[in-house]
């Protein structure tokens, strides 16, 4: 079964700087190299960015955008939205690396949304 993953990142103002655009869009290059699931589309407004992706494996992709976003975008801080992904062991690791980067330089959240 297929899920929807949506990843929503707070920025500062009500739009994203042309240089987190540049950022976010290297996540999505990046993450569609890595074949992670079908790109779904992206947006920016109200505050935020955001991307989806069509996964097989939540907790493997979970944890491949985060590190995918710290990568381009440090400091960023993780949030996670479903019961089921708090108890898994991969999005433990994916929230220990979001902690780590977020005690470093406080900054936007990174949230994660699943739907089917």
């Amino acid at each position: 079964m297929r899920t929807l993953i949506s990843v929503n990142i707070q920025v500062d103002g009500n739009w994203p700087t042309d240089k987190e655009l540049e950022n976010r869009n290297a996540v999505i290059a990046e993450l569609s190299d890595h074949n992670l699931g079908t790109f779904k589309g992206a947006g920016t407004g109200m505050g935020s960015m955001d991307f989806a992706y069509e996964v097989h494996d939540v907790g493997a992709a979970k944890v491949e955008i985060a590190k995918t976003v710290f990568k381009h975008l440090p400091g960023y801080a993780s949030a996670v939205q479903s019961t089921e992904a708090k108890a898994s062991k991969n999005i433990k690791v994916a929230n220990d690396t979001a902690k780590q980067q977020a005690q470093s330089r406080s900054a936007p959240k990174l949230d994660f949304g699943m739907g089917m």
